[in-house]
């Protein structure tokens, strides 16, 4: 007989502390690999440098807050943002690209 188990998640394994500081540094890097991925092919337009200053700080503000903010009602602001910036990222590269 199978007996259903929790699924085991990265907090649960590894603890809130460790996963806060992974997702902070996640977020930290995050400007970099947009820009050579997705920013940088559109060549070193006034337009690119805009947007991926304007992404940049966003993700730098979530990661902050990833890090600083722990009530639940302040993770929900966090997410919340990092919605508002993948909307964010999908327009700046519609109207790059």
């Amino acid at each position: 007989m199978h007996v259903a188990r929790d699924p085991l998640t990265f907090p649960l394994v590894f603890g809130e502390r460790a996963t806060r500081i992974l997702l902070a540094v996640c977020f930290g890097l995050l400007p970099i690999a947009v820009h050579v991925t997705l920013m940088q092919p559109a060549g070193a337009r006034g337009l690119v440098w805009a947007s991926d200053a304007i992404l940049g700080a966003v993700t730098l503000v979530i990661g902050i807050r990833v890090a600083l903010c722990r009530t639940p009602r302040q993770d929900h602001v966090t997410y919340l943002l990092f919605t508002g910036w993948y909307c964010l990222l999908l327009t700046t590269a519609i109207v790059i690209l």
